[in-house]
């Protein structure tokens, strides 16, 4: 398992870093192409949850996911960054924001509909409790995703360290059925899922083109290796008791 290379939470501490997040990781047409690709999935999963009251996005970072869940209901940002937390008031002044750790969430049992945690658990140092304490907190749902092995994506984070040594965070990759059982232990079951690129997000950009990345990405999944080998995944969970017979694989 990967360890990180520099300590997330410093990591993501830095007013620098923070300041350059959304534009280093979504800056540019691929990036914006990327953008679109992970709020879209996110939002797909959302809707199968209608009218929720309250949406805690975990792990908001600069909020990419503010505009599109949980429209209509109270959307609270928390982040252990105070600094990708002061990013994301400048941007969205109206937003609640609340400062924590994702292994000791500062809410009531069930007190939240839907919880979402975008490119979280693969950089936090016991995802496992992370995820019992999201089964918690969650009423409804939780949505997540999370790098997947078998993947060309799987190899990144050696090859991202190589290249820039220990400048960036390394991050875990997973299994799915890990993560199934990380979250039947918390007494939730998937009942959909959904994945991402096949090819590696590193790759596209450094193509640099978004007609290269439609292209090749929609011949991947015309042949279905975006359902086999696509990252990260992209998952709902809910309560056993809720899941019937909607469960997946």
């Amino acid at each position: 398992m990967l360890l990180p290379a520099r300590d997330v939470i410093s990591h993501y501490s830095d007013p620098r870093i923070a300041e350059a997040f959304h534009a280093d990781r979504y800056g540019g047409p691929v990036g914006a192409l990327f953008l679109s690709q992970e709020t879209r999935q996110f939002h797909a999963l959302a809707c199968r949850f209608p009218h929720p009251r309250i949406v805690v996005d975990l792990g908001a970072g600069t909020g990419k996911l503010a505009d599109t869940i949980g429209e209509g209901a109270r959307y609270v940002a928390m982040d252990r960054s105070a600094e990708m937390l002061r990013v994301l008031r400048a941007r969205r002044t109206s937003t609640p924001l609340v400062a924590g750790d994702a292994h000791t969430l500062p809410f009531r049992s069930k007190s939240v509909d839907v919880l979402v945690a975008s490119r979280l658990l693969m950089h936090l140092a016991d995802w496992r409790t992370a995820v019992a304490e999201t089964c918690r907190v969650a009423r409804c749902a939780v949505i997540v995703d999370f790098p997947v092995s078998p993947s060309f994506a799987a190899l990144e984070p050696g090859v991202w360290s190589l290249c820039r040594r220990d400048s960036h965070p390394r991050h875990r990759v997973f299994s799915v059925a890990d993560m199934r059982r990380a979250f039947a232990a918390a007494g939730f079951l998937p009942v959909d899922s959904r994945r991402g690129f096949v090819l590696p997000y590193r790759l596209h950009r450094f193509v640099g083109s978004p007609r290269f990345s439609r292209a090749i990405e929609s011949v991947a999944t015309r042949l279905g290796l975006a359902h086999l080998i696509g990252s990260p995944a992209f998952v709902a969970f809910v309560p056993t008791s809720a899941a019937g017979d909607g469960g997946v694989t």
